[in-house]
């Protein structure tokens, strides 16, 4: 991304507030649906130029608000803005060894209710 563009996305997150509210809604919303900030990079890239390491915190902040666990995109986060360590960042919304906990036993049953090798779907009992 360019310096200028860069510049364009910091003016717009300090004076547009409007623009900056749907940023965040997006960023936000596609979070919640993919667990990724890929599909804002070049945003989150330019305001990481800029943005006050108070700003960049409460930025995270916002981002926990999708409910999505840190884990999944806090590595994502920290290398689009570099200047942040992760002993800064707050702490979890959700407890994480919880989190991986569940989804373990998620994936075990999942595992126990797929067909035997070699099962045509027609002998599947349901």
């Amino acid at each position: 991304m360019s310096s200028d563009r860069s510049v364009q996305v910091y003016q717009a997150w300090l004076t547009n507030r409007e623009w900056r509210e749907l940023f965040l809604y997006y960023l936000v919303k596609d979070l919640s649906k993919t667990g990724s900030l890929a599909a804002h990079e070049d945003e989150l890239r330019a305001l990481a130029c800029s943005l006050p390491q108070k700003d960049a915190l409460d930025l995270y902040s916002h981002l926990q608000l999708s409910h999505r666990p840190d884990y999944e995109w806090r590595g994502e986060f920290l290398s689009m803005f570099p200047g942040l360590i992760e002993s800064t960042l707050p702490a979890p919304r959700i407890d994480e060894a919880e989190d991986r906990r569940i989804a373990e036993d998620e994936r075990a049953a999942a595992e126990l209710d797929r067909p035997a090798p070699g099962m045509a779907d027609e002998d599947i009992p349901f």
